[in-house]
């Protein structure tokens, strides 16, 4: 099971204390972007409704799984990547373990039900992509 988080994008937020809250409920760490200089937040497929000022952003498993040491997460990825990713063998294994995906669909729902429940959900001031939500709304530059 994981044990920590990627949420790419939401600490540009108004609603990253309620992620950081819910992580802390799930027993999970939140993982910053641990590759900055490759862009994963503009190549992301939330990208196209941040670039109109919708805020958004993406959930993923961290790096830390329970009863493995650091490290293995980033080594079963990159094993992944390299062997699997987009390949004739990216295909479905009985020797798969989907407890991982069911944890952080409830981690990424319950998210979603607390956004739908709150006050609209904005950029920070001075993000890139403020403006731009300000003038989709209607609201002064």
């Amino acid at each position: 099971m994981p044990t920590s988080v990627k949420v790419e994008g939401s600490e540009r937020t108004s609603f990253y204390p309620v992620v950081e809250k819910t992580a802390a409920a799930f027993g999970l760490e939140i993982q910053p972007d641990s590759q900055l200089m490759a862009g994963v937040y503009y190549r992301s497929d939330h990208f196209s409704l941040a670039r109109v000022g919708v805020p958004a952003f993406s959930v993923d498993e961290g790096d830390l799984f329970a009863g493995h040491p650091p490290g293995w997460g980033k080594q079963q990825k990159a094993e992944y990547d390299a062997e699997r990713y987009h390949r004739p063998t990216d295909e479905y294994s009985e020797k798969m373990d989907f407890r991982a995906d069911a944890r952080l669909a409830q981690f990424g729902f319950l998210l979603g039900w607390q956004a739908m429940s709150s006050a609209p959900v904005t950029w920070k001031p001075g993000d890139e992509f403020e403006a731009v939500r300000k003038k989709s709304i209607g609201q002064p530059q």
